[in-house]
């Protein structure tokens, strides 16, 4: 063998060997990582290179199984899980009952009613109550809308000078004892029981609401001023209780009369004999008789129609019974003498054929003295007219206002013959003020006045 052929026969070897050799030296380096170098002939080093780039990627590792390459559909496949093991999103916390009241003071009192401290946080269900009754000094209300299924409230405050509850849609209870000079109320036609008295208000607007069943809005005068003068309602609703006493109405809206069992209008400035109400007055005499004593009734007594500031009251305006020479349903003083003595009136008291009385109503009282003018009627023998009208005699005082001319009253019997003005009434009234009675409504207003000074 010549050395020419000795040559090809070793490069023929190398060439066949390479691929061994490479993958040799892979898993050598895998091992102990020498470095190894393969000496081969120029010429068959690029022929190798191909078969050594083989080697080195059979020989490297295979990717994790917990991270496999992905493939669109698969990263997709994967989607749902990732999010699922996502931090879950931060809840933001409801604020504390002091920062959810702009009033500190309302805010104490809701925590006491939950008997929590103003720095805790009002729980679902306690911001699902139905009911609440809060006293404190508090001038907002507002952060009770957060109170959605509310049905009573009863707020007292004599700070609170205005008041927003139209949001409050589910209400059916509401008493509000304060210094409000304006409410707004829902109109939802739920709302069933109202107690405004003793507030500032000038007018209230109840519409919305037809099936009110009482209505409070008495003494509202208030030390400001002479309080309500008006108030408006939906003519179809039929309360059962309206008490509008001490105010300043002179007139009062339409509403059914079919459920009214108490009308309570004394002291206000109803011009019972000649104003706009003058013609109910008649009618509500007849049909609803009123008893300061049953406490129930139409009570209508010490009217102030010319001038809230006069020494005496209106006369009364009440029904007589010329046939048994009765007086209807009076509660007040009787003279037989021109007016030098005065008697409790005793129901179902007769007088003689032709006699003249005189008729008052009179509260003998130190803090409240209520004196009214007084109304002359004489039972005249029936001769199927009226009575003459005669001259009124102003009751003893220092001052002698003019009295109203009083007018004959309405005989009860139908068997008495009436000409049509016998639908007018005397100076003359029903219900209310007896020595007996005086003492009654004394002790209501200062029950109400005790009310005011024990809250302010």
């Amino acid at each position: 063998m010549n050395k020419k052929q000795a040559i090809g026969t070793v490069a023929a070897a190398a060439l066949l060997l390479s691929p061994f050799s490479a993958a040799a030296e892979s898993d050598a380096a895998t091992v102990s990582n020498p470095q190894t170098t393969v000496t081969a002939p120029a010429g068959t080093q690029e022929q190798t290179a191909p078969a050594a780039e083989q080697a080195q990627q059979a020989q490297t590792p295979a990717p994790d199984a917990a991270t496999p390459a992905q493939t669109p559909a698969a990263e997709q496949a994967q989607a749902p899980a990732a999010e699922k093991t996502q931090a879950p999103a931060i809840k933001q916390e409801a604020p504390a009952i002091a920062q959810q009241f702009e009033d500190a003071d309302l805010a104490r009192a809701v925590a006491e009613r939950f008997h929590v401290t103003t720095s805790d946080v009002l729980t679902q269900e306690q911001l699902d109550t139905d009911s609440l009754v809060l006293d404190g000094s508090f001038s907002s209300i507002k952060g009770l809308e957060a109170f959605r299924n509310l049905t009573a409230v009863t707020l007292t405050s004599y700070n609170l000078k205005s008041a927003d509850l139209s949001s409050h849609t589910k209400l059916q209870d509401l008493t509000v004892y304060g210094s409000l000079q304006s409410i707004k109320l829902p109109k939802s036609g739920k709302l069933k029981h109202v107690d405004l008295s003793g507030n500032h208000l000038a007018t209230v607007d109840l519409t919305g609401n037809p099936n009110l069943e009482t209505i409070d809005l008495a003494f509202n005068g208030g030390d400001e001023g002479r309080g309500l003068t008006s108030f408006t309602i939906d003519p179809e609703t039929a309360p059962a209780h309206v008490y509008l006493e001490f105010n300043a109405l002179k007139n009062l809206p339409s509403f059914s009369d079919k459920n009214l069992k108490d009308l309570r209008i004394a002291m206000n400035e109803f011009d019972l004999k000649n104003g706009p109400f003058a013609a109910r007055h008649a009618q509500l005499l007849k049909t609803m008789p009123g008893s300061l004593t049953e406490g129930t009734g139409y009570v209508h007594a010490f009217q102030y129609s010319k001038d809230y500031e006069q020494e005496l009251a209106d006369a009364p305006v009440i029904l007589a019974d010329y046939k048994d020479r009765k007086l209807v349903n009076f509660e007040g003083e009787v003279s037989t003498d021109g007016g030098k003595t005065w008697k409790v009136y005793e129901q179902g008291q007769a007088f003689a054929e032709g006699q003249t009385i005189q008729i008052r109503y009179h509260l003998n009282d130190e803090e409240v003295p209520l004196l009214s003018e007084a109304a002359t009627i004489t039972f005249k023998q029936d001769t199927g007219t009226p009575a003459p009208t005669p001259t009124p005699t102003p009751a003893p005082s220092t001052q002698t206002p003019a009295a109203p001319s009083p007018v004959v009253a309405t005989p009860v019997s139908q068997s008495v013959k009436t000409t049509p003005a016998a639908t007018e009434l005397p100076d003359t009234a029903t219900s209310m003020f007896n020595y007996g009675l005086a003492g009654l409504l004394t002790a209501g207003l200062g029950l109400v006045l005790g009310r005011r000074k024990k809250h302010q």
